[in-house]
């Protein structure tokens, strides 16, 4: 290591900009916390009338394209809620990172399309088991034990029916292909009353009324009560998983932060996981951070995406889109990564035209910047001889080019990623 890098701050401790999310954050925040007399005198404040009340949890919504800043930001507001004098030691907060999680879960591996709302609700319960707070969510273990027992009865219907109770393909599917196909009904909410039957037909092969058998099949082996979790199980473990939040949230504020979370935000699971916020009540602060608009609705592919401002009202929701640096915090950034060396109008102009203005790129050129590379190597592409090792440019485009297409799951997405590489190549 240099002198450079040996006098300079380490680069996970440097944050700059997005100072209007920070102080959001730190407004949302401190709602949740006592103030006034309620602060300093809490036996005398229970006979105060009551504060306003919100029945909502309160939501930061963070998005933008790969290498934006998000898990800088989230990582930023942990400390400000862990380490700040205001907040230290007054709030539960927990950090979730999905692509973490993505490694350690086989179910999470499976294709962003095909990942289920079950799969989300159980890492989210396994991370806030690992947080020491598992003795909240007994209801949730329990409404999961009820599941397991009654998709247990129907697989051993299954296996004991006579070969007339139900058509051959429909056997196959097992007890958890068999809840799928009933939540097909109408009124269920799965798909639309309108392409159902197209769905029966095509998918499997079979009318309406071998959905009809098949519901008739499933209630001979379960009790009312059975049935409705087997129908329906994210409503109810969802449901309990959020009344869990509320009460450990009752004991002492909840902050809860969710990055890279397009890994999960396929619409079933996000409606899931929204269910959870609703349950967790007032004293929740949720904080998620991922590529797509999560608050406004649209059409996404073939299916219409209800946005959460349909659900939440604008006083409990802050959504915000992280842009580009523009020149003044490039020269900021880099006087910070290496002090006393600032950056000319001309330089950060050039840093700017290869970044495009994304933070994880000016990150990396700014480190081998003050590791000792030139500034002329980084930004423009050099000649290398045949077997040399590859040049600062080449490499930082070719980091930039493994984080941005790390959680790209089709062409369309995959687009304005693949632009922003050959932009800077």
């Amino acid at each position: 290591m240099d002198k450079a890098s040996a006098s300079a701050p380490m680069i996970e401790d440097i944050f700059l900009a997005r100072t209007e999310e920070q102080q959001q954050f730190r407004r949302m925040l401190s709602a949740l916390l006592p103030s006034g007399l309620r602060k300093h005198f809490p036996t005398f404040s229970q006979v105060l009338p009551p504060e306003k009340s919100y029945s909502q949890s309160s939501i930061l919504l963070f998005y933008g394209e790969g290498g934006m800043g998000k898990t800088s930001l989230m990582r930023r507001l942990e400390k400000i809620v862990t380490q700040e004098k205001e907040f230290k030691g007054k709030v539960n907060t927990l950090f979730l990172d999905w692509e973490d999680e993505q490694k350690l879960t086989l179910d999470l591996q499976v294709g962003h399309d095909f990942i289920e709302p079950e799969t989300v609700l159980s890492v989210l319960h396994r991370a806030l088991v690992k947080a020491d707070w598992g003795g909240y969510f007994s209801e949730y273990e329990q409404a999961l034990q009820e599941l397991r027992s009654a998709e247990s009865k129907v697989e051993d219907l299954l296996r004991g029916q006579p070969e007339r109770d139900l058509p051959d393909r429909l056997s196959k599917l097992g007890a958890k292909g068999l809840a799928y196909f009933i939540r097909l009904q109408p009124g269920a909410g799965a798909i639309p009353q309108q392409p159902l039957e197209t769905t029966l037909d095509t998918t499997f092969q079979v009318g309406a009324e071998g959905l009809y058998q098949t519901r008739r099949f499933v209630q001979k082996a379960l009790s009312p009560k059975e049935y409705e979790i087997y129908e329906q199980p994210n409503e109810r473990l969802a449901e309990a998983l959020g009344k869990g939040l509320a009460q450990l949230a009752g004991r002492k504020p909840v902050v809860l932060l969710l990055d890279t979370y397009e890994i999960v935000d396929r619409p079933n699971c996000d409606y899931t996981l929204r269910r959870v916020i609703k349950e967790s009540g007032e004293q929740v602060l949720w904080g998620i951070a991922g590529r797509a608009n999560l608050a406004d609705s649209g059409q996404r592919g073939n299916v219409y995406f209800q946005g959460y401002k349909r659900d939440f009202s604008e006083e409990r929701l802050y959504a915000k889109s992280l842009s580009e640096f523009g020149l003044e915090l490039i020269q900021q950034y880099f006087a910070q990564v290496w002090p006393g060396h600032a950056l000319s109008d001309a330089e950060a102009d050039s840093v700017a035209q290869f970044s495009l203005g994304i933070p994880f790129v000016i990150r990396q050129a700014a480190v081998m910047w003050r590791d000792g590379k030139p500034l002329t190597e980084i930004v423009t592409p050099v000649a290398i001889p045949l077997g040399s090792e590859r040049s600062a440019h080449d490499h930082v485009v070719a980091e930039t080019s493994e984080r941005f297409l790390v959680h790209c799951f089709s062409a369309q997405e995959r687009e304005k990623d693949l632009q922003a590489i050959y932009a800077l190549a």
